[in-house]
């Protein structure tokens, strides 16, 4: 997907890329894209560029864009390879992390590109990719965590330092293992915590998005366009920073190279960045979906969520947080038809405060429905530190989106 420009990121419409029609039907592309993820390898016969370029008579803004296909290598008549295209790496991005994927400078000098779909449609066709992919993205993120917490637990159950507060628990040895410090155990569970629950709410993601394509369930499109940016961002923000508690649990060995663990941490900050950025999935989530519709789809995923099953324990806790989240969603929806900065000005704390909500109902369940063994222990206890230790985080994230948008939008741009 050939999207980026040097000067428009995530302002597509600005982009300079062109498309000049050919007497075939063809189009001449000329521009430079950026960030492209293998734009250049030697691993296919072929790689297939997907392009955003405008057209001549092309509208100004997002509404003037088109998609066309770019091959690196033009293919003849009748299916076989021909000559090279003029589209080319112009050179390698150095990177903080993901250093063993390619990104790409790539340059379309005149290539030879296809119109794929309608005339300055080009932005809906991709973002027909882009659902799948920013959930992908949060996979990554949740593989880049759930990677930390693993070699986290492991090394903390290994590594001797110091006795518990309530007594030495290996007496026979010269020193207790990390697990005996409660902040050591606070790291470890927040990070199987967000871990665990991001698996669960990752494939019923994937099951709206299956749903929305394979079955008749008119509710399931909506519902996943409103579930995704949630998902990129809620996945990759928790990934990154389980990664950083790993890092923390490791103490100096965490920060040399030997370990790994300071690659996972530089590996999973990408996740946050590309695919939009994590400002643009709230930002997305609040205007484009949740004051767009009132409201509607949220309060209906809070009256599904309220149906299940779930532990008696967690039961009052969980029925707040639902009401605390559609209090917010009224606010916010409210609100925003008076103050058109309000919806990016909370819009940070309003996906995170969706995304706790929606874990807790993913923990009470697990919890519910765990077997009477070791496995289903564990998940009990984690269930009750997530209620008792995270889900208090909403109380101030509700508050911080009553606020009106002027503490964020209220310093003048020359004190900056």
């Amino acid at each position: 997907m050939a999207l980026t420009e040097a000067h428009a990121g995530t302002d597509l419409g600005i982009m300079r890329a062109k498309a000049d029609p050919n007497a075939d039907g063809s189009y001449r592309i000329s521009g430079t894209k950026i960030f492209i993820t293998s734009g250049e390898h030697d691993l296919a016969e072929n790689i297939v560029h997907l392009v955003l370029a405008k057209l001549p008579d092309a509208p100004q803004g997002t509404k003037g864009i088109s998609l066309f296909i770019v091959p690196k290598r033009l293919v003849n008549e009748e299916g076989s390879l021909g000559e090279r295209n003029a589209v080319a790496s112009g050179s390698i991005e150095h990177k903080m992390g993901i250093r063993g994927s390619a990104t790409s400078v790539m340059n379309y000098d005149g290539a030879t590109g296809f119109l794929l779909g309608e005339a300055n449609g080009g932005l809906a066709a991709m973002f027909t990719m882009m659902n799948y992919a920013r959930l992908s993205v949060g996979l990554q993120g949740l593989g880049a965590g759930e990677l930390a917490y693993q070699q986290s637990a492991s090394y903390a159950r290994g590594r001797l330092q110091g006795r518990s507060a309530s007594g030495a628990k290996s007496p026979d040895l010269p020193a207790d293992s990390l697990l005996v410090h409660p902040d050591v155990r606070r790291m470890l569970l927040t990070q199987r915590a967000y871990s665990e629950a991001g698996r669960a709410f990752a494939l019923f993601v994937g099951l709206q998005l299956d749903l929305a394509k394979y079955s008749d369930d008119a509710g399931a499109q909506q519902l996943a366009e409103l579930l995704t940016p949630i998902a990129k961002a809620y996945l990759s923000d928790k990934g990154f920073e389980g990664a950083v508690m790993a890092q923390q649990v490791f103490g100096g060995h965490g920060y040399i190279a030997e370990w790994g663990v300071e690659q996972i941490v530089r590996d999973a900050r990408i996740a946050q960045i590309y695919e939009g950025t994590n400002g643009v999935q709230a930002y997305d989530l609040v205007a484009r979906k949740v004051v767009r519709d009132g409201g509607v789809c949220i309060r209906g995923l809070v009256d599904h969520m309220s149906q299940t099953q779930a532990l008696e324990g967690h039961r009052a806790d969980l029925n707040d947080a639902f009401d605390r989240l559609v209090r917010a969603t009224g606010s916010v929806v409210e609100r925003a038809n008076q103050d058109p900065e309000l919806p990016g000005a909370v819009s940070n704390d309003y996906l995170e405060l969706a995304g706790l909500t929606i874990y807790a109902w993913l923990w009470a369940h697990m919890a519910a429905i765990a077997p009477q063994n070791d496995f289903g222990r564990a998940k009990r206890e984690t269930a009750n530190f997530f209620f008792k230790r995270l889900l208090p985080k909403s109380l101030g994230l509700a508050e911080s989106i009553f606020a009106d948008s002027s503490a964020v939008m209220g310093l003048p741009p020359e004190l900056f």
